[in-house]
C-alpha cells in the first residue's frame, strides 16, 4: 500500500505551496469580507470533509471493500483536481476541493484498514509506521516540487498533473 498511498497523497501535497494564490485569482471580495476569510473558504471545507468524512467512511470501506473504495477515493479525487483546475469562480472551486476532500478521506480510510486488515496484532505498528511515513515522505517531497511545476508550466496544469498522479 506504501507506493499508491504515497502518490496518492504527493497529488494531494504538490498543490499545497500555490493553492492559496490559486484561490485568490478566483475571488473576488465583497466589502464586508476579509480577502483572507474568503480565501481560506475552500480550504477549510476541504480539511472539514475530510475530518467529517473519516468516521463515516471506516464502515463504507468495510462493507465495500479496501480495493474498491481506493480506487473510488483515487478517481474522486482525480476529479478533483481536474475540476479545481478548471474551476473560473470560487464557488466551484470549493465544489471541486470538497469532491477530492472525500476522495482523500476514502484513499486515507481505505489504506489505513488495508493495514489494519493485512498485519496481526504483532505487527500492526510497523504497518501503521509505513502507512504515516508514506504520507509524511509525500508531504516533504510534494510542496516543493509543486512549486517548481506551478512556476513552470502553471497553476491549473499543476492540478491536472495533481489528477493524472491521483
Amino acid at each position: 500500500i506504501r507506493a499508491p498511498l504515497f502518490v496518492f497523497m504527493f497529488a494531494e501535497e504538490i498543490t499545497r505551496p500555490f493553492l492559496p494564490i490559486y484561490i485568490q485569482g478566483l475571488a473576488e471580495p465583497a466589502s464586508d469580507r476579509s480577502l483572507a476569510l474568503i480565501t481560506s473558504l475552500p480550504m477549510v471545507v476541504f480539511l472539514a470533509i475530510v475530518a467529517i468524512a473519516q468516521p463515516i467512511l471506516g464502515s463504507v470501506t468495510e462493507r465495500a471493500g479496501r480495493r474498491r473504495s481506493l480506487m473510488t477515493g483515487a478517481a474522486l479525487g482525480a476529479a478533483g483536481y481536474v475540476a479545481t483546475a478548471f474551476a473560473y469562480e470560487l464557488i466551484g472551486l470549493t465544489v471541486a476541493r470538497a469532491v477530492t476532500a472525500v476522495g482523500f478521506a476514502l484513499v486515507f480510510i481505505a489504506a489505513q484498514g488495508f493495514v489494519i486488515d493485512a498485519t496481526d496484532i504483532r505487527q500492526r505498528a510497523r504497518g501503521m509506521a509505513v502507512f504515516i511515513g508514506a504520507i509524511l515522505v509525500a508531504g516533504l517531497c510534494g510542496p516543493p516540487i509543486g512549486g517548481i511545476l506551478a512556476q513552470q508550466i502553471g497553476m491549473s496544469a499543476a492540478f491536472m498533473a495533481a489528477g493524472a498522479l491521483a
